[in-house]
């Protein structure tokens, strides 16, 4: 956590908008580097002529020279007026200047002074006072020379995407937009453990090919899997409830009425659409009349009882792999492959799915149509049920890649990346 700065004095200046100002030079207190948190009081007599306090100006200026100093984290100012108090609060840090630096620059990723007013926040246009509104534009452009903004230049994607934070290393990100150390720490710390422990498996799986001992792990029943969780859990502790549901749902993952109940559930539930044509990516398909309660798909769509959940997302999006070697011993291709599924609502209004398109389009590769196996087949290592099971397994491999890359990625973190430091950059601090 940075520590409490105490080397020089904080200077407050308060303007009420008049033409003249009120400043106060307070020597910080020895003890107060000692404390996590803490407050210094400053008192002084402002001038009857200065009126009511509109505007706070923070500043620190050092006595010392060295090179690096600690920050000073500023939570809150409240100044009392006439025994009104009048609460500025700050949140952000500020780095002692000296007469070696110019007072009026941003220095490690902290800007050299706060500007701060009293009360709830106001749009630069609204303001009516000129002398708020040049401490805003003068605290708006010290902002936008810490929190630089990267112009998305093709034009193709400007649409999608249409700009970052210019900043790649965590390094040069301003101190307030920084997570506090002791995260950031943790978060190294498990990178760190996690990439060791990569390391450790990947020379296993090298050596064990080398002395022709290595032997990839495979489930091969669904009791296998069972099998392997309990032992896991007991080797890492997992609690024993998670592990029980997650034995329930693998006993009735099989199932077609427990794949809709997770395509409801699930994250990307908003993605499933009614189907109202046939004519596109489902004029191919056959749904054997037992998929559909002996009625046929043109039947099925008058009654309003199809719907569909595609991966259009997904398209252009290469292979994977590249990172395979290091992960397993082994150079693999991870193949991103589109996948559509079409539902039936049958008529106990369970969602069930009835056709799976498959496509590996970045092969050139033509599309593949699966249905589910005939009734009478209750063997679940059948070919046809296999043949089932791993289409479905496949829409789901495409269905969480569009959930991360797309819902997760895309509409949320990079969504609001882009209001995020447009707040920073033009909401100023005044």
């Amino acid at each position: 956590s940075t520590k409490k700065w105490s080397d020089g004095t904080m200077i407050l200046t308060i303007n009420p908008g008049s033409s003249l100002t009120a400043s106060k030079k307070l020597r910080v207190k020895d003890d107060f580097s000692k404390m996590t948190e803490g407050v210094v009081t400053a008192e002084f007599w402002l001038p009857s002529s200065i009126g009511v306090p509109k505007l706070l100006k923070v500043d620190l200026e050092s006595n010392r020279l060295e090179l690096i100093k600690d920050a000073l984290y500023v939570r809150e100012i409240t100044v009392v007026y006439n025994r009104d108090p009048y609460r500025f609060p700050a949140k952000n840090y500020l780095y002692p200047h000296n007469p070696i630096h110019n007072p009026n620059e941003p220095r490690k990723g902290c800007p050299p002074h706060l500007l701060i007013r009293e009360g709830a926040g106001t749009l630069k246009h609204h303001e009516t006072e000129d002398f708020i509104i040049k401490a805003r534009e003068e605290d708006m452009k010290i902002t936008h020379s810490m929190v630089r903004w990267n112009i998305v230049k093709d034009d193709s994607t400007a649409l999608l995407y249409p700009g970052c934070l210019d900043v790649m290393k965590y390094d040069k990100l301003p101190r307030f937009l920084k997570f506090k150390e002791a995260n950031y720490n943790l978060i190294t710390e498990l990178r760190q453990r996690g990439r060791e422990e990569v390391k450790i498996h990947s020379l296993q799986n090298m050596a064990g090919k080398v002395f022709g001992v290595y032997k990839e792990g495979r489930f091969e029943s669904f009791e296998h899997y069972e099998f392997y969780l309990k032992q896991k859990s007991n080797e890492m502790g997992w609690p024993k409830e998670s592990i029980s549901e997650a034995i329930k749902i693998a006993k009735i993952f099989r199932l077609d009425e427990e794949f809709g109940r997770q395509m409801l559930c699930g994250p990307n539930a908003l993605r499933i659409r009614k189907v109202t044509s046939l004519e596109t990516r489902w004029a191919e398909g056959a749904v054997p009349g037992y998929a559909l309660e002996d009625k046929t798909l043109q039947d099925a769509l008058e009654e309003g009882h199809l719907f569909e959940v595609t991966c259009d997302e997904l398209m252009d999006v290469p292979h994977g792999g590249g990172f395979s070697k290091m992960l397993t011993g082994t150079q693999q291709t991870w193949y991103t492959v589109l996948a559509d599924c079409l539902l039936y609502q049958r008529s106990d209004s369970k969602l069930v799915p009835v056709l799976i398109r498959l496509e590996n389009r970045n092969d050139r590769e033509p599309a593949t149509l699966w249905t589910p196996p005939e009734p009478e087949i209750t063997d679940f290592n059948d070919p046809k049920h296999m043949a089932w099971l791993f289409a479905k397994m496949w829409f789901r491999n495409a269905d969480i890649n569009c959930y991360a890359l797309c819902t997760h990625f895309a509409q949320s973190h990079a969504t609001n990346e882009v209001f995020a430091v447009a707040a920073y950059r033009n909401l100023s601090n005044a």
